[in-house]
């Protein structure tokens, strides 16, 4: 009876330890995402931004 309960425990702790890792591995997962969708976007701005200004510049030498 005692290496029953022992083996359930066991069994229990390391099912329970495993879900817990899942669950860590897909936060940290979801947050890895998100912060290259962030980065993303803010090179996307900071490359219009810089071209907006290229265009400014353009205009006001009177270029373009």
């Amino acid at each position: 009876m005692t290496d029953t309960i022992t083996l359930d425990t066991a069994f229990w702790i390391s099912a329970g330890s495993i879900l817990g890792l899942l669950v860590l591995s897909a936060f940290f997962s979801g947050s890895e995402t998100t912060d290259g969708r962030i980065a993303g976007q803010v090179a996307r701005a900071g490359q219009s931004r810089l071209k907006r200004a290229e265009a400014l510049a353009l205009t006001e030498d009177g270029e373009g």
